[in-house]
């Protein structure tokens, strides 16, 4: 008798454990699809080597508010926010018309110049953050107006990150 349950105690934990390893499975495919930024939205980077006084220039020359986009290319959190956020034509248009976007690529993989570790490491060294998806709001003089990651399930809150821009942008303005 002792031994029946034991068996049955086992094969419980076993189909629990299979039932939560298939659920997660479905909830990790249906929410993690990878979800590229729009180049029709964001500049890429198109300097050999990662000179922010040139993406400045830039930036003074549309007379916007510099936006940079701290993007990993295999990063779950990164196609999310893509997918739930930067899709969305409310913030695709706050992004045209207030802001001369740029986006980094941390772990892209030009093999000549590395750009995704000097993205990196950019990242890391000038705004102390490590993780993506990561956006900065820099004014024409330079100076970093507001920063802002984002993590787990903060990708979904679309209007928060409207906010973000809308502050940036207004204190750059002031």
């Amino acid at each position: 008798m002792i031994l029946v349950a034991v068996v049955l105690k086992s094969q419980v934990k076993l189909f629990t454990a299979l039932f939560l390893l298939s659920c997660s499975a479905f909830v990790f495919s249906q929410s993690s699809k990878k979800v590229v930024p729009d180049s029709t939205l964001w500049i890429v980077n198109k300097y050999d080597t990662l000179i922010f006084d040139s993406l400045l220039l830039d930036a003074k020359s549309s007379g916007k508010p510099l936006l940079l986009y701290f993007y990993g290319s295999n990063n779950i959190n990164s196609w999310n926010f893509n997918a739930n956020v930067l899709s969305d034509p409310e913030v695709r248009r706050v992004i045209q018309t207030a802001f001369y976007p740029v986006l980094l690529d941390v772990e892209s993989r030009v093999p000549t110049f590395k750009m995704g570790k000097r993205n990196f490491e950019f990242q890391q060294k000038v705004f102390s953050y490590a993780t993506q998806p990561f956006f900065v709001i820099i004014d024409l003089q330079g100076n970093v107006i507001s920063k802002k990651g984002y993590l787990g399930n903060e990708y979904r809150l679309k209007e928060e990150f409207v906010k973000f821009l809308a502050l940036g942008f207004e204190s750059c303005r002031n």
